[in-house]
């Protein structure tokens, strides 16, 4: 049963609402309400998860490959693109959480596997990795 979801079509949703849950869990846990959304626009940019934390946002983009690709963090220039020259909440960080096992530090954001989304601080403006 659990390799049919290997190659189910719906894989990459069931896995970013996966994703959500857990960061919604690990406010729940603390106690603290999760301010979390989603953006998407006409011209098709997507994120898949904004975290409001405080005065801040976090970026989160939920991919369901192996392997981390450096083209998952380019929503993230193209959505600063559209807030440009507007009054907005600072970007706190940008994080895509994967099905690989490899954790990055990536000067555009970070490559979150999905065996760390305990690790990382979801709630904390200004701080990431545990």
């Amino acid at each position: 049963m659990p390799g049919q979801l290997e190659t189910h079509p719906l894989r990459g949703a069931l896995f970013e609402t996966w994703v959500a849950a857990e960061i919604a869990k690990a406010h729940l846990h603390r106690g603290r309400r999760p301010r979390l959304s989603f953006y998407r626009d006409r011209g098709g940019l997507e994120i898949d998860l904004v975290v409001e934390r405080g005065a801040d946002l976090l970026l989160v983009e939920v991919k369901s490959a192996q392997t981390p690709s450096a083209q998952a963090l380019a929503s993230f220039e193209r959505f600063e693109d559209v807030l440009a020259g507007k009054q907005v909440p600072r970007i706190a960080d940008r994080v895509v959480v994967y099905a690989g096992n490899e954790t990055q530090r990536r000067s555009q954001g970070t490559i979150l596997s999905w065996r760390d989304l305990d690790t990382y601080d979801w709630e904390e403006s200004g701080s990431q990795l545990r």
